[in-house]
């Protein structure tokens, strides 16, 4: 059988496009490389007590997003928002004048920021924060912990046209259990990872471990990274143009470290969030007791992310424990009952976390999203200028390539 539409990826985007096709009477096949769906949203159910999530968890601009009706639809509870537990460097926290004076110049330096990107200055941020500044270093942890990378990497355009507005609400029981549930209906072919696309013909041909099979138009959702270390090969070659906006589209690092105690170590509200700084200016972000767990998720990003993940053998999980014990007391170890860190960077089947495009480059966002003699198409969080790296953002661009190909005669 040759089908309208093979899918690539049971990711958001993809799961997402092959509903629309599937709704409009079009015969779609979803190859899906991992033995589940979900992508980057992935709801771990065995490693703690409760739910934990190693990709996806926050509902960002919750008034825009669509998860969130879904979310209340589903029955899936929410924190209205996270509760701000202070700044912590060397594991103590600041003094209320120097909080005052941190929050002072990351409000100024971001709006700097946003200043340029309204202009439409593609710009490093360092060309338009002084990042000399003795709290700049309170910002570029912010940054590295929006963005994934670098504040050398991040473009102020990039950054600014992402809409970021209202409270962060986390998901109690998962965005991937969510995200299952949602798309329980859309049928998907596991253990299925894309290995080659040949579009020469009439037809292109899909060849994974399942088999061969064909289908007059291809929707390609893999990560940036994927179809940068070329695991996917395409016969004729991605025109120069499509690799060049890969090539702008790096994957960002990203490391969250999960937590569980046998009590409850930190005398906190629930649901808290806590920067901290630490010697050599490493940042961590914690969230602590989410929704009343005796727990804590740590954000890890940047350079320090993907060095940890180079490392590998628990180094993630050492590093964060020591600044747990730095901030709370040496004694929480005795109480930690189980501890678990992500490795999407080694993951083939995403090689990073999402993309925050290099500075000169956002425009390589709507390029990647164009299609290839109508044959090709693409979607992801990669490609949505508004909601890059997010689950809206994915599930938006699976709505536009679904569209796009329905329009195509």
């Amino acid at each position: 059988m040759t089908y309208d539409a093979i899918i690539v990826g049971a990711g958001v985007a993809g799961l997402t496009a092959a509903r629309a096709l599937a709704r409009a009477g079009r015969r779609v096949l979803v190859l899906e490389g991992r033995d589940r769906t979900g992508g980057r949203a992935f709801t771990d159910r065995t490693s703690f007590s409760r739910p934990w999530d190693h990709g996806c968890h926050w509902l960002h601009s919750p008034e825009r997003n669509p998860f969130t009706r879904i979310a209340d639809d589903l029955g899936f509870a929410y924190a209205p928002r996270a509760a701000e537990g202070g700044i912590f460097v060397d594991g103590a926290r600041l003094p209320p004048e120097a909080e005052g004076e941190v929050t002072r110049f990351v409000r100024q330096a971001t709006e700097t920021v946003r200043a340029a990107g309204r202009a439409g200055r593609d710009v490093a941020l360092p060309e338009v924060v002084d990042f000399s500044h003795p709290a700049a270093r309170h910002f570029a942890a912010l940054m590295r912990g929006k963005m994934g990378v670098e504040p050398h990497l991040i473009s102020a355009l990039d950054f600014t046209r992402y809409l970021w507005e209202g409270d962060d609400r986390p998901l109690r029981d998962g965005f991937g259990a969510l995200l299952q549930r949602y798309f329980a209906d859309v049928p998907v072919t596991l253990s299925a990872p894309v290995g080659a696309i040949d579009w020469s013909g009439r037809t292109a041909r899909v060849t994974s471990p399942k088999g061969v099979a064909e289908a007059t138009r291809v929707l390609v959702t893999v990560s940036t990274g994927v179809l940068a270390s070329e695991s996917i090969a395409f016969t004729p070659r991605l025109p120069d143009w499509k690799v060049r906006a890969i090539e702008g589209l790096p994957m960002a690092h990203s490391v969250k470290v999960g937590c569980e105690f046998s009590k409850d170590v930190f005398g906190m509200p629930e649901t808290t969030m806590i920067p901290c700084l630490f010697a050599g200016d490493r940042s961590m972000e914690v969230e602590v007791r989410p929704f009343g767990w005796n727990g804590a998720t740590c954000y890890l990003d940047g350079e320090l992310a993907r060095r940890l993940e180079v490392e590998g053998n628990g180094a993630a999980r050492a590093l964060a424990l020591e600044g747990l014990r730095e901030i709370f007391g040496n004694g929480i170890q005795a109480h930690l009952v189980a501890a678990v860190e992500t490795a999407w960077d080694r993951d083939p089947l995403t090689r990073g976390v999402y993309v925050a495009s290099l500075p000169g480059r956002f425009d390589d966002r709507a390029t990647l999203a164009l299609p290839v003699e109508d044959r090709l198409y693409f979607a992801g969080e990669a490609m949505d200028p508004d909601f890059a790296g997010d689950v809206h953002g994915a599930h938006r661009s699976g709505l536009t390539a679904a569209e796009a190909i329905l329009r195509d005669p």
